[in-house]
């Protein structure tokens, strides 16, 4: 018989969400889905079902309606088949409704059961559930100490590094009003704002950024899984989340839904999503900057589908070259070069140390004739700046306290705040741009702390917000002339969004263990070889791709598992399958995405931000093409055979659609020459709005299966150099 008892233990608690009746249910429902099987752990005794309580009491009360109907399908369906309370099933009856509900029998309510299992029993201990850390113990996980038999939570956890804020970065410039005779505002004091910024500083510029964040000292970093990582709760987002998109497959897709995500939401504060970002640094192939020509002289151009909108970039990879290695010097990247992209200065820095999996990828691509290389990474690996490395692996997707991972708040924003030219404006959120009669942008009204609304005007206005942002911006600040926006004279504002899967294949293993919970996640070795020109040459098939193995697991992460391996999602066989977490080998598939016409990004018509301003948040408008979907399948092919080479007994697939918002989203504020075919110009000045840039991912023409972050910092130097020339600096 199933258990009766929901107090999740021996040590019950006074219930704060669920009665005691829901309790005892959702307590014999969780016990089928992680019984003790012979070890003594089941769901209701590690704690889960207190973790759902205090949840339901909390931060995800809006969730308590969804477990009511779930216990209303369950003690219906128990009364009418059986005559009998739910509770006092037998296991065989319980576990057929459980697997009912996997079918969909409750829309949502499998997948928002097993998620909270999953967190009740690997989250840390703070949030209630993972009792004693029997949850970190039975994945013999130490959690943030060193041994797994006695493994360490937030309650054990000080934060190593507290240093304070710039003396120059005052937290109260955002209440004093608008700066005078300023030459540029930027719009978000992110990843690329912040980096913009130090560099119209030096110029000797006098800049204001309007960050609708904090700055964090890094104290406030904390190693949680559950609250702060990007795919748990996103505690850096706050914004973000409150204006996350709708997604459609089509314009004619009646049923939107909530945007999925691939790998993570957004952080908001100075620095942006370098504070939680893997650092790594991997440059364009020059042949990325001319794909549709590179197809074109292969003769491809009839695989390509009618929807496609792809060109060739502007710009090319040598006009880009004196930059990628000016950041790579800059931020002291540790590697190995790509011997796929010519470069003009070596890196810096070695790679960072071996790790055992990393060494069996490596070893079996090169018996299968692959060049693998230890990815460039903004990490430090081997003591130097007075750093000495932790190899932490609870920072990547979280927040690190110590300033192993280069970011800009480290160095480059307190000596450009040092100069005296820029004036670093914090919990300050920009609502519309603002133009003059002749079209020209002036500035940027925004929301300063105390939510009064005041005007920043200058001679040049920058957008460097994310992709979502950036568009949104752009379409709300539409005025008499621009009704449908700025950058949208000719309707291509929002056109040619993309996206990237990260499929993964994994190979389980009989005499291996990879460790795979050290860290850091920028420990990672790739291949690009079916990234070269014209490496792939199977019909039907345009573009390319990297398979990749990297560090890092924590414990939700490796409970939730896509587990491709034909495992069970719940039950004995699940737990069984979740023994054999550390012997499992993971790659990862980045590969080019097209660009096209259908998808795109664009106001939504019902659905509103949830953050106090009320404007409409993007609709997300995107499906997978067929192209996209057999390079996908071609490099799981691949995969499976280098898995084989490296050992694997058993293989499996993961799905290949993983999210559509994915962190490196692209396009929708294109850059070309021709105003009909682009919303910016090569320099990134918006088309039909002088004085007005968009510097950010969103003017990217291509989508290459590499991580972008490097490429945008290089083109956004080389037109701050070029904004700064035009503004006499």
């Amino acid at each position: 018989m199933a258990p009766t008892d929901g107090s999740s233990g021996d040590r019950p608690r006074a219930r704060l969400a669920l009665s005691e009746s829901e309790a005892a249910l959702l307590g014999a429902v969780f016990d089928r889905m992680f019984p003790d099987d012979g070890d003594g752990r089941s769901a209701s005794r590690m704690g889960a079902v207190d973790y759902v309580d205090g949840a339901l009491a909390g931060v995800e009360a809006e969730n308590l309606t969804a477990y009511r109907r779930l216990f209303d399908w369950l003690s219906i369906s128990a009364m009418a088949r059986w005559k009998r309370p739910a509770t006092q099933l037998a296991d065989s009856q319980l576990d057929q409704l459980i697997a009912e509900l996997e079918r969909g029998a409750v829309a949502d309510g499998f997948s928002l059961l097993r998620r909270d299992l999953l967190r009740g029993l690997f989250a840390d201990p703070a949030y209630g559930g993972n009792r004693d850390m029997s949850g970190w113990k039975f994945l013999r996980h130490p959690g943030l100490g060193k041994d797994d038999t006695h493994p360490q939570g937030l309650s054990d956890w000080t934060a190593s590094d507290s240093a304070p804020l710039p003396e120059a970065f005052d937290p109260e410039a955002g209440r004093r009003p608008p700066g005078q005779n300023v030459d540029v505002v930027i719009i978000g004091g992110g990843a690329v704002g912040s980096v913009v910024a130090a560099r119209l500083a030096h110029r000797g510029l006098k800049v204001v950024v309007l960050e609708a964040g904090p700055w964090r000292s890094r104290a406030s970093y904390r190693p949680d899984e559950l609250g702060q990582a990007f795919y748990g709760r996103a505690a850096l987002g706050p914004k973000f989340n409150a204006e996350s998109p709708r997604w459609v497959r089509n314009t004619a897709d009646a049923e939107d839904r909530p945007l999925t995500f691939s790998l993570g939401r957004m952080a908001n504060g100075v620095g942006g999503s370098s504070v939680l970002y893997g650092a790594r640094f991997r440059r364009f192939h020059p042949h990325h900057f001319q794909q549709h020509s590179a197809i074109v002289s292969r003769g491809l151009a009839g695989e390509l589908p009618a929807a496609s909108s792809l060109v060739d970039w502007p710009i090319t990879y040598d006009d880009l070259e004196p930059y990628y290695t000016e950041l790579e010097w800059m931020i002291g990247v540790a590697g190995e070069p790509s011997p796929f992209t010519p470069r003009s200065r070596p890196l810096p820095y070695k790679p960072l140390r071996p790790f055992p999996v990393g060494e069996a990828f490596s070893s079996a691509a090169g018996q299968l004739g692959y060049q693998p290389y230890a990815i460039p990474v903004g990490r430090v690996g081997a003591a130097r700046d007075g750093i000495t490395p932790t190899y932490d692996p609870w920072d990547e997707g979280i927040g690190a306290d110590t300033s192993e991972r280069w970011t800009p708040l480290d160095t480059l924003l307190p000596a450009a705040l040092a100069t005296g030219n820029l004036d670093l404006r914090t919990m300050c959120r920009a609502l519309r741009i603002v133009t003059d009669s002749s079209g020209r942008a002036r500035g940027v009204i925004y929301r300063d702390p105390d939510g009064r609304e005041r005007q920043q005007d200058a001679r040049a206005t920058i957008v460097a917000a994310y992709t979502f942002e950036t568009v949104r911006l752009l379409a709300l600040s539409g005025n008499d002339t621009r009704p449908d926006g700025l950058g949208n004279q000719h309707g291509q504002l929002g056109l040619s969004y993309m996206s990237k899967m990260f499929p993964q294949v994994v190979g389980q293993f009989n005499d291996k263990v990879f460790n795979r919970h050290t860290g850091p996640g920028g420990q990672a070795v790739i291949i690009e070889d079916l990234m070269a020109d014209g490496a792939i040459a199977v019909p039907g098939i345009v573009g390319g791709g990297t398979l990749s193995t990297e560090n890092q697991l924590l414990p939700l992460q490796i409970a939730s598992d896509l587990a491709p391996l034909d495992a069970p999602r719940w039950g004995a066989g699940y737990k069984q399958h979740l023994r054999g977490w550390n012997s499992r080998a993971a790659i990862k598939i980045q590969a080019d995405a097209l660009p096209l016409s259908t998808n795109r990004l664009m106001l939504d018509p019902r659905w509103r931000d949830r953050s106090g301003v009320g404007d409409p948040v993007m609709r997300v408008v995107w499906d997978l093409c067929e192209p996209d979907r057999r390079l996908y399948e071609h490099m799981q092919k691949r995969a499976e055979q280098l898995l084989r080479e490296m050992g694997a007994h058993r293989i499996g697939r993961g799905p290949i659609e993983t999210g559509v918002g994915c962190c490196h989203d692209l396009g929708g504020a294109r850059a070309g020459q021709d105003p009909a075919l682009s919303v910016v110009d090569p320099n990134w000045q918006v088309h039909d709005t002088p004085g007005l840039y968009v510097y950010s991912g969103a003017t990217f023409s291509t989508c290459p299966g590499i991580n972008p972050t490097l490429t945008i910092w290089a083109w956004a130097l080389r037109n701050a150099d070029d904004l700064a020339r035009s503004l006499g600096a």
